[in-house]
């Protein structure tokens, strides 16, 4: 299992295309059973790195379980990945063969934040 950041795959996808190891870093990613991709849709991917996500996503397809957690609807991930054509095609790839699951817009964090603050202390 691997838990990671969609920012943080950016980042590290990046710096392999850098160092031209994407093979050697995409190679690593096959045998992982389940990634867990973390906070999609909220920071902004800088230039070049939607693309390089859904390379990974693409190299990934088949050998393994993609999880996904994000706090926007499909229709809105036009804002982390540039533009409906890429959104979709990253979209397809993740939903094939997949158990969505919406829980909503809410956050889990921030409900459980809030449920610890009106538990009273000691008892």
């Amino acid at each position: 299992m691997r838990f990671i950041t969609l920012a943080g795959l950016a980042t590290e996808l990046h710096e392999a295309e850098s160092r031209r190891s994407w093979a050697v870093r995409s190679a690593g990613n096959a045998w992982t059973k389940l990634v867990v991709l973390d906070e999609l849709g909220y920071l902004a991917l800088p230039d070049g790195r939607a693309e390089l996500v859904f390379q990974g996503i693409s190299e990934r397809d088949e050998p393994g379980s993609p999880f996904v957690s994000s706090n926007l609807g499909f229709g809105e991930w036009t804002k982390v990945f540039t533009g409906a054509r890429l959104s979709k095609a990253v979209l397809v790839r993740l939903i094939h063969n997949a158990h969505v699951i919406e829980t909503g817009t809410e956050s889990g964090r921030f409900r459980h934040g809030l449920e610890l603050r009106s538990t009273p202390k000691g008892g």
